[in-house]
């Protein structure tokens, strides 16, 4: 009998709706989603490509499954329907505004978890539930992600950076919470959202200082996603003072760890950073490749 190949998560977009497409022939939809979104570890484009799928699933269905509810709340979301997203979270029951531990369910944590990622959530109740979720020890929280582009961005919605000045007084604190919250894949956070703030600072040779200090740290984890973003911020300085040839290999080293570790949502948000350096530098790094 053949070695079982061992299969890479997050699966590529491609690829699910492939899953998808069969499994819906056969009647086989909501487990299938089930299997690919609420046990295996997914990418946002993947999930965003499979959105018809997943609200084609019926009400019954998903209510029995409250997990699922998280998605069609965050895709509802990701489409800019608040109202839809705020709906489907309403399904979960309402936030109160005291917790108690031992009334706290997996539908709560569903909500609570979901809630800290929408747009409509204010700072104080962001922080409030990062650290109720700490202090029952219900972490990491999965749908809390790294953003292909920024640490300081949780699923694109919450900007951190005007916390910047705030990163170097309360590192242990900040340090600490990241860890609990994102898990392993939080390895390096702090070191690239310190990074990134000098770099907006321009305070450059800091921030570089700081990058490939931590890269090495980081250079073993499978999920990548912090990885990319020093390696990103480090080519994005390089080029930026004219160091066009250094940048190339850099380049292309990135797009061999995409390729490497199955984070193919990665790839565009490399293309939109040589993009963000400005015309000029963009085609000359790409006419050398």
């Amino acid at each position: 009998m053949g070695k079982k190949e061992k299969q890479i998560y997050p699966r590529s977009g491609k690829e699910m709706l492939r899953i998808m497409k069969a499994a819906d022939k056969k009647g086989q939809l909501l487990e299938a989603v089930l299997e690919e979104f609420a046990r295996h570890p997914f990418s946002m484009p993947a999930l965003w490509d499979c959105r018809d799928y997943i609200f084609s699933i019926k009400r019954e269905d998903y209510v029995s499954n409250p997990v699922l509810i998280t998605h069609l709340t965050l895709l509802s979301s990701m489409a800019g329907r608040l109202d839809d997203a705020k709906e489907y979270l309403q399904i979960l029951g309402e936030t109160p505004k005291h917790w108690q531990t031992q009334d706290f369910n997996h539908r709560d944590f569903y909500r609570v978890s979901e809630e800290l990622v929408m747009s409509y959530t204010d700072d104080f109740m962001f922080l409030r539930i990062a650290f109720f979720l700490i202090k029952i020890g219900a972490v990491p929280v999965r749908s809390l992600m790294l953003t292909a582009c920024r640490p300081s961005l949780i699923n694109g919605f919450r900007d951190f950076t005007r916390f910047g000045p705030y990163l170097e007084r309360y590192k242990e604190m900040i340090t600490e919470m990241i860890q609990k919250l994102y898990g392993s894949s939080g390895k390096g956070v702090y070191e690239i959202a310190l990074a990134e703030w000098c770099y907006q600072n321009n305070e450059c040779f800091h921030a570089l200082v700081l990058v490939t200090g931590t890269i090495p740290l980081m250079e073993q984890e499978q999920d990548m996603r912090c990885l990319f973003v020093a390696l990103a911020l480090q080519m994005r300085i390089l080029l930026m003072n004219g160091q066009i040839k250094t940048a190339k290999p850099l380049m292309e080293k990135i797009r061999e760890r995409i390729q490497e570790t199955g984070w193919e949502e990665l790839t565009s948000s490399l293309n939109a950073c040589i993009l963000d350096m400005g015309r000029g530098s963009y085609h000359s790094v790409s006419e050398e490749t």
